[in-house]
């Protein structure tokens, strides 16, 4: 009994680290993300020289715009969740560059044919919305979590599976750009796996990515929590794949949207 109670305060502490919001600092050296086959930042990167107009979908504390060094001289992103959009506001204004709430239906606050390019990394999207902003020969670069994330670790708790209608499939995306009048330039995606070195990491994990378990606390999982942290011990560690795929595409010249 001792031994639980222990293990309850541990898993209780990492919850309570994990609200605090989610930085590398506990990470390092406690779980290892096996790297994409690709490298998002270098995709954008290449269409970022090539434009005036930039819209980052989603961009949350504006971490991923701060890292694409010189942005193109009008760039807006959108950012829904408000605390992210107060950081992504101070930090863009010293960016030169501007962060605007989405539409409550998924729609954009910006003209037709607006953007040169749109970049989101894992945020929702209306696939009409997009082709609206986008000038024609405008990209869009999405990178989105797949149906099979995390499926060995969400067996191990025991928690319900995602539903089935959740998130765009890679063949759904595409076929879905192309009928609106967009031209796929690139598609792939990976299985890579991530590897977890003790419970409590696993707990910040979950508690930054709610989509993967949405009702999950310490109290709800704790006998599944249990039965991993003794599965870490004897075995060294816990591995699930993330499921991650990516589409560039081009908004075509000659349609007729």
């Amino acid at each position: 009994m001792s031994g639980h109670l222990c293990l309850l305060e541990y898993f209780r502490h990492e919850e309570q680290a994990a609200s605090l919001g989610w930085n590398f600092a506990p990470v390092e050296g406690r779980m290892v993300f096996e790297p994409l086959k690709w490298d998002y930042v270098q995709i954008v990167g290449r269409s970022i020289q090539y434009a005036h107009t930039m819209l980052c979908m989603g961009t949350r504390g504006a971490e991923l715009l701060s890292s694409l060094g010189r942005l193109p001289a009008c760039t807006f992103g959108t950012e829904a969740y408000e605390p992210d959009l107060a950081v992504a506001t101070k930090r863009l204004r010293l960016l030169g560059a501007k962060v605007l709430r989405p539409l409550p239906d998924g729609g954009l606050p910006f003209g037709d044919s607006f953007f040169d390019l749109v970049i989101n990394r894992h945020e929702i999207y209306v696939a009409e919305e997009v082709f609206r902003v986008l000038k024609p020969g405008g990209r869009f670069i999405t990178q989105q979590v797949g149906r099979m994330d995390n499926v060995e670790l969400i067996r191990a708790l025991r928690a319900p599976a995602p539903h089935a209608e959740v998130g765009r499939t890679l063949e759904c995306a595409t076929s879905e750009l192309t009928s609106l009048g967009m031209r796929i330039i690139c598609q792939v995606e990976a299985l890579p796996l991530v590897h977890f070195y003790d419970a409590g990491i696993l707990i910040y994990y979950l508690k930054a990515m709610p989509y993967l378990v949405p009702d999950f606390s310490v109290d709800t999982y704790f006998d599944a929590l249990c039965e991993i942290h003794e599965s870490i011990q004897r075995y060294g560690q816990l591995s699930t794949s993330s499921h991650r795929w990516l589409v560039e595409a081009e908004k075509r010249f000659d349609t007729t949207h």
